[in-house]
C-alpha cells in the first residue's frame, strides 16, 4: 500500500511537471498575440546561420491556437509515458529528440520557417515505438502498441502538405527511432525481473525404456535373467 502512495505521489509531480513546461509554450503564444510581435521568425530556417537558433527555441512556437493545442496533448501523454517506464533515458532522450530533430530540420528541409513542437512528438513516438522492436520485453511491446493504436493517424503527417512541417515529422521519428535503437540495453527497474523463464527440475518419464534402441529384444532377455546386486549378496 505504501509503495502504491509514493508512485501515485511520484506521477502527480510528473503530470505537474509536464503541465508547467507546456505551460511555457502557452504562455508565448499569450505573449505573441497579446504583443502583436510575430515569433515565427524565432523557428528553424535551414541551412542559414540565423536560423539555427530556432533548433531551440521552434518548438515553443506555433502558428495557431489550433496548432498549439494539436501538439500540446499528444507532447504531454508522451513525457509522461517517458518519465514513468523509461526513467533512467527520459531526459537523455527528450534533450536529443529536441535538439537533432531541430537539427536534421535546419539541414535538409526545405528553406521555409519550420516551427511547433510536433517533430520532438513525433521524435518520442518513434522512440516508444523503436523500443518494442529492439527490447522485446512485454512492456515495451505493451506500449508501442498502445501509441501505435492511439496516434496511428500520426503517419499522415509523413504526407508532403503546403503549410505543414512533414520534414519535422519523418526527420523526427527517425531521430526517435535510432535513439530506440541506441538505448536499448538499458533496463529500466521495470523491466529488470519482465520475461525471466523459470526452469523447475522435474523427473523426466520415458514411453519406452532408455536402451530401446540400443539392445535387441533377446539382449534384453538376457539382462532380465541376469543376477542383481541384490540377489548376489543374498547368496
Amino acid at each position: 500500500m505504501q509503495k502504491l502512495d509514493s508512485e501515485l505521489i511520484a506521477f502527480l509531480r510528473t503530470l505537474v511537471y509536464a503541465i508547467l513546461f507546456i505551460g511555457i509554450f502557452w504562455l508565448i503564444k499569450v505573449y505573441e498575440v497579446t504583443s502583436g510581435f510575430k515569433l515565427t521568425r524565432f523557428g528553424v530556417y535551414p541551412r542559414e546561420a540565423d536560423g539555427f537558433l530556432g533548433i531551440f527555441t521552434g518548438p515553443f512556437i506555433h502558428g495557431s491556437w489550433d496548432h498549439l493545442i494539436s501538439n500540446s496533448f499528444p507532447l504531454l501523454m508522451m513525457i509522461l509515458l517517458l518519465l514513468s517506464f523509461y526513467k533512467r533515458v527520459a531526459v537523455v532522450v527528450f534533450v536529443l529528440s529536441w535538439f537533432f530533430t531541430g537539427f536534421m530540420v535546419w539541414f535538409f528541409a526545405r528553406p521555409s520557417y519550420h516551427i511547433g513542437a510536433s517533430g520532438v512528438v513525433y521524435a518520442l513516438i518513434g522512440f516508444v515505438l523503436g523500443s518494442g522492436l529492439f527490447r522485446r520485453n512485454s512492456l515495451s511491446i505493451m506500449l508501442s502498441l498502445l501509441i501505435l493504436a492511439v496516434y496511428s493517424s500520426y503517419f499522415i503527417g509523413f504526407k508532403q502538405e503546403e503549410g505543414v512541417s512533414w520534414e519535422s515529422h519523418i526527420l523526427g521519428a527517425v531521430v526517435g527511432f535510432v535513439q530506440a535503437f541506441l538505448f536499448k540495453g538499458v533496463r529500466e527497474n521495470s523491466e529488470d525481473h519482465d520475461d525471466q523463464i523459470v526452469y523447475r527440475e522435474t523427473k523426466k518419464e520415458f514411453f519406452f525404456q532408455r536402451d530401446t534402441f540400443e539392445k535387441t529384444k533377446y539382449q534384453r532377455w538376457l539382462d532380465s535373467l541376469a543376477p542383481t546386486e541384490g540377489d548376489q549378496s543374498g547368496e
